[in-house]
């Protein structure tokens, strides 16, 4: 079985890049962060896909991969607004609640559904979300989810994770209609598209740059202060996630994949914690073991 290994490198990934999306956000806003994730990304994706040759390309990809772009579209700008606002630590276990809305899509979608021990699994990651939102001493079981509806950056998150329970079927479903390589170019470029003309208007106004300059030109000045470097790495990270994720679903459902992604939110928090300074180590630990062992569960019984 090698998919559990794409699944668990694509989780590294996504811990990373969340964490270098963190900074990026904080310093050029939401849709900036979402337009430059593509874009920088776009050129390794493409040059994955000439090497792994154009495949023939069924004709249920093309509305599969519009809903999917438009959904993400969605689902990124949710992110990195959260991102910007909120705990890197409690942003990212509360994305792996995604599972729980996965297995209803994709049997309406595929007719397929996980057996006992993938249930099992996804029980397991859900409740270690529950864990790494715990607070010691709380007398109330539902304190955490209290406290998550007053956090305005958790409401964002918890959409996400419902939009992706959506879409991330619909990788699976477009991937197998054409290629990994394919999709993963084909959603990256249709992302950076949607998101440049919100990226113009992102651009600081005339009062904050010479009047004789374009939107393009003013965009460009904005991103000069983050850098080149650090634009490049945003995509790579990215990229390499994208990439991992995707041949992983040409090999095992979705609901699998994105359980096992989801355990990224381990190294999430301990790059919270460490990094940025949040939340209290001790419970979200905690939390983290639990989250392991629902992706253990996931790979030996799923």
């Amino acid at each position: 079985m090698i998919w559990p290994l794409l699944a668990g490198g694509t989780a590294l990934f996504y811990a990373l890049h969340g964490g270098w999306s963190t900074l990026v956000s904080r310093r050029i806003g939401a849709v900036l962060a979402s337009w430059t994730l593509f874009s920088f990304a776009v050129p390794i994706l493409g040059a994955y896909l000439l090497l792994r040759g154009i495949p023939e390309v069924q004709p249920a990809f093309w509305p599969a991969w519009a809903v999917a772009t438009i959904g993400n579209m969605a689902a990124w700008y949710l992110f990195f607004s959260a991102l910007r606002t909120g705990d890197l630590s409690l942003i990212y276990p509360l994305l792996a609640l995604t599972p729980i809305f996965v297995p209803a899509v994709e049997w309406a979608l595929l007719r397929e559904a996980p057996q006992a021990g993938g249930f099992l699994g996804i029980g397991l990651v859900v409740t270690g979300v529950y864990l790494l939102n715990f607070r010691p001493g709380t007398m109330s079981f539902l304190a955490p989810f209290r406290a998550l509806a007053r956090d305005g950056s958790a409401i964002k998150a918890l959409a996400v994770s419902v939009i992706w329970s959506g879409t991330g079927t619909l990788d699976r479903f477009a991937v197998l209609e054409s290629s990994s390589a394919f999709y993963g170019f084909m959603l990256t470029a249709g992302l950076s598209i949607l998101f440049l003309p919100l990226a113009l208007m992102a651009a600081p106004d005339e009062s904050e740059s010479p009047p004789s300059r374009s939107r393009l030109a003013r965009l460009r000045l904005r991103l000069a202060g983050l850098g080149r470097g650090a634009l490049v790495l945003h995509g790579l990270l990215f990229a390499c996630m994208l990439m991992l994720q995707m041949e992983a679903l040409t090999l095992a459902l979705a609901s699998y994949v994105l359980s096992i992604k989801r355990a990224g939110a381990v190294v999430a928090v301990l790059v919270g914690y460490f990094a940025f300074r949040e939340g209290e180590l001790g419970p979200r630990i905690a939390g983290t073991l639990v989250t392991l062992a629902g992706a253990f569960v996931l790979v030996l019984l799923g």
